[in-house]
This record gives C-alpha cells, structure tokens and sequence, in this order.
C-alpha cells in the first residue's frame, strides 16, 4: 500500500505520524517540504488552501489524503 508523507523537519505531528507508520509496519514514503518542487506547493496549495498544515499523508492508490496527525483520519486514508 503506497502512502506518502510530506513532513518537515523539527515538526512534532510529522514525527508521531512516522511512529505511527513504523509500529503498524506500514512501510511509508518520506518527502520533506523543503524538498517539494514550486508545482508541487502550488498543486497542495490549490487542494488544501495557502497554509497547508502537515503531515500531508496520502494513500496513492486511492488518492485520499489527510492533514496533520489524527489517527482516526489516518486510519480512512490508509483503507482500500
């Protein structure tokens, strides 16, 4: 299952959602925020508003995403 997390550095919501994925051994792809093409901030940005709160965590199979660290939320983008 291909989930991917935009996080930043120093940023504690990103870190838990990490810990979150490690302990389910839910294998995750890592993306920093510094590191994201000018599309790409502009393709989050039109999706979710100018202030995009993070982790983004996304399913890329099913294209549902959420913002930030909710477990439950978390949990939806994760199902098939």
């Amino acid at each position: 299952m291909p989930i991917q997390v935009i996080k930043a550095e120093g940023c504690p919501a990103c870190q838990e959602a990490t810990n979150y994925f490690k302990n389910k051994g839910i294998v995750i792809e890592s993306k920093d925020v510094d590191d994201l093409t000018r599309e790409e901030v502009k393709e989050l940005q039109a999706k979710y508003g100018k202030s995009v709160e993070i982790p983004v965590i996304c399913n890329t199979t099913t294209g549902k995403c959420c913002l930030g660290f909710e477990e439950k939320a978390i949990e939806e983008v994760v199902k098939d």
